[in-house]
């Protein structure tokens, strides 16, 4: 069986900081965060409004 793959913020920083045309991205001060520097290269889409529903219905405790 494949086993799934990881794709944390480690990974993501490991893949701005591999890949050449991402460089300008990762200056320091620019963007603060991993998932930030991301979405801003293109490798990652950003949560919609019904993504952020969806995780704020599991946290949810029933009354």
């Amino acid at each position: 069986m494949v086993k799934k793959q990881v794709r944390d913020s480690a990974y993501y920083e490991e893949r701005l900081r591999r890949d050449q045309q991402f460089t300008p991205i990762l200056r320091p001060g620019s963007i603060r965060t991993v998932t930030d520097a991301a979405i801003a290269a293109g490798l990652k889409k950003p949560r919609t409004r019904l993504h952020e529903l969806k995780n704020a219905w599991g946290k949810a405790t029933p009354i």
